[in-house]
């Protein structure tokens, strides 16, 4: 792995972010990920608890990096202003850590057994965000005849039985991405 040549005095430079109207962001019109499914979610857990992670933006043309999907629920909800971390990057840059982003979300697992702990305890604050609400279909995608068990919602729709499946389906992707490697 290449050492970082980030600045370890940057702190002393401003603000990790700054607050900005979401309107006067850009989306980046070539982004990949697909985001549109969780906006509603997104809105949600930002009108409970606020913005817990900023917009990231280049600083150039103010146009989103990642948070595509924060700025979407923010518009959504006319929730203004938002925090954003604009960085000086060139446009490539800016795209492949936009991708870099994204697909470091897919990369990552979880701890199965912890996180059914924690689902238990924080049942009333997950509540109807994250997708966790009684309407949440797992099979939004067509299952292939042997992904199907895998998939299928479960029997007895607790939220607890909504999250292993959606764990399973996470799970069963990483596999199939480390198999095509």
């Amino acid at each position: 792995m290449q050492r970082s040549t980030h600045d370890p005095e940057i702190w002393k430079r401003g603000p990790a972010a700054k607050w900005v109207d979401p309107n006067d962001l850009v989306p980046w019109e070539r982004n990949p990920r697909k985001n549109d499914p969780a906006v509603d979610d997104v809105a949600r857990s930002i009108a409970k608890f606020g913005f817990g992670t900023p917009i990231v933006a280049r600083k150039e043309n103010n146009e989103i990096i990642a948070g595509h999907t924060r700025h979407k629920a923010a518009l959504l909800i006319d929730y203004s202003p938002v925090p954003v971390r604009f960085l000086d990057l060139t446009e490539n840059e800016a795209h492949a850590l936009a991708i870099i982003d994204n697909q470091s979300n897919e990369i990552a697992l979880w701890d199965e057994e912890v996180l059914n702990e924690l689902v238990i305890e924080l049942e009333e604050e997950l509540g109807d965000i994250c997708g966790f609400d009684e309407d949440l279909d797992f099979d939004e995608e067509p299952a292939a005849e042997d992904e199907a068990e895998a998939c299928a919602e479960p029997e007895e729709n607790t939220l607890l039985d909504k999250l292993n499946a959606l764990v399973a389906r996470s799970e069963q992707k990483s596999e199939e991405g480390l198999e095509q490697s």
